[in-house]
């Protein structure tokens, strides 16, 4: 074959090739769709969690259920035994060190729901807009993010210091600036490539920071619906119908 006819061939090619790489640039909407997609179509799940919230630090076990019944009850610290129960129309906190119990009829309406859920996810596909961090657009290791430029030190970060799951880091910032000084102003996301979110970290309006991780997660088992029905223990003061106006 003639020399130049070789070489423009291959620049077509090129050419072509080029066209369809740009076509299919990793958007951020991709990972939105992982997750909606991960937390559409699973029926449930068990996770061990980290909770910080500024300088507390909590542990506990959150089970799941599709499509928004979930509970989380606390390890640690001294507290343990706290309970976040919510079986589809009641949620419960329960707080052993003050022998209280929360209780609150839930207007389906609305909407709620954990980063962990489906209209978790929603929720922050509407509120907020997503990048990649720093326009890193493939999976890195969680262990591989320097806390220290968000404000969070070495010690702070251990739990994700020898992580070695894969995950896209994403940053949110609100659609809307607050105007009561609530929500956050930026959230960053690690979420792997089923879609789920394995560690979250808000910053909020005060620059106070709070944090989620989950690991040891377990899709097996599918619990039944008495797993979410929390049963208040005698002698302790009910307050009903106070956590949402």
């Amino acid at each position: 074959m003639d020399i130049k006819k070789l070489l423009y061939i291959v620049s077509i090619i090129f050419y072509f090739t080029l066209i369809n790489a740009e076509a299919q640039v990793f958007e951020p909407s991709v990972v939105i769709s992982k997750m909606q997609s991960h937390f559409e179509n699973i029926k449930g799940f068990r996770a061990l969690f980290i909770e910080k919230n500024g300088d507390k630090t909590s542990r506990g076990e959150i089970l799941y259920k599709t499509p928004g019944k979930f509970r989380m009850k606390y390890t640690s610290p001294n507290e343990g035994s706290q309970t976040i129960s919510f079986n589809g129309e009641y949620l419960w906190i329960y707080i052993p060190k003050s022998r209280i119990v929360s209780e609150q009829k839930i207007d389906t309406n609305e909407n709620l729901g954990g980063l962990y859920t489906k209209n978790g996810v929603s929720r922050l596909t509407s509120d907020y807009n997503f990048n990649f961090y720093k326009n890193t657009r493939k999976l890195e290791p969680l262990s591989k993010f320097d806390g220290s430029m968000i404000g969070i030190s070495e010690d702070d970060e251990n739990h994700a210091k020898d992580d070695k799951r894969m995950a896209y880091h994403m940053e949110l910032t609100p659609k809307k600036a607050s105007t009561d000084k609530t929500g956050f102003i930026k959230i960053h996301l690690w979420v792997g490539e089923n879609g789920m979110i394995f560690r979250a970290i808000g910053i909020s309006t005060t620059q106070s920071i709070i944090e989620y991780f989950f690991y040891g997660i377990d899709y097996r088992e599918v619990y039944s619906d008495d797993a979410f029905n929390f049963v208040i223990p005698q002698g302790v003061l009910v307050l009903k119908d106070k956590l949402v106006d």
